[in-house]
């Protein structure tokens, strides 16, 4: 018998935990909203304003209005912007 209320005090306590975590997911949501408006940003910088340079390399930018890929497919990449150092020669 006191295996089963065990499991009950095992589960109040685990249903406990969650509305704990749940609270503090809120919380974060709350303290800490998404932005949406980047308008108020110091600068932006778009993908097609990017220089022509060997060193950035971007590669693959979603369509969202389509639903396709617009950028280049050549390669099989796992990133959008690449960005390496070219350090110069003396």
């Amino acid at each position: 018998m006191k295996s089963g209320s065990g499991n009950e005090t095992q589960e109040q306590t685990r249903q406990k935990i969650i509305q704990i975590f749940r609270y503090l997911q809120a919380l974060n949501q709350i303290r800490n909203p998404p932005q949406r408006n980047f308008d108020p940003q110091a600068w932006t910088l778009w993908f097609h304003d990017l220089p022509i340079h060997s060193c950035i390399q971007h590669e693959i930018l979603f369509d969202t209005t389509l639903g396709t890929d617009t950028g280049t497919m050549e390669n099989d990449t796992d990133f959008i912007l690449y960005v390496t150092w070219n350090y110069p020669s003396c």
